[in-house]
């Protein structure tokens, strides 16, 4: 029997592949933040390019349609358009900016 500690590490590393995969095909390669260069893996993030990711996760009617899930759904939809990898400081920059335009303080 694998201990829990093996299996979680083994999926880890899983993970970490697809999400690799994932950016590197998204970036062309490059592997960096669509805004500003950023190549941390670590900090690098899908974005819902016409910020509709929330439409996107109610569709499936699941709500923690994220992480390896959405990973998997990329691959297995050999990437469709309206998908880039920014980092999340430019991602929660991108959206404090959408939020000011349509909210008014």
């Amino acid at each position: 029997m694998i201990k829990r500690g093996v299996q979680w590490a083994r999926g880890l590393k899983h993970r970490s592949l697809m999400k690799l995969a994932v950016i590197n095909v998204l970036t062309d390669g490059e592997g960096t933040c669509r805004s500003c260069g950023q190549g941390d893996i670590d900090v690098l993030t899908v974005d819902h390019v016409e910020n509709n990711g929330f439409i996107h996760r109610q569709s499936f009617g699941i709500r923690s349609f994220c992480g390896d899930k959405f990973y998997r759904w990329l691959i297995h939809n050999d990437y469709p358009d309206g998908y880039q990898i920014l980092c999340m400081n430019c991602n929660l920059k991108k959206e404090i900016v959408r939020k000011r335009g349509t909210w008014s303080y």
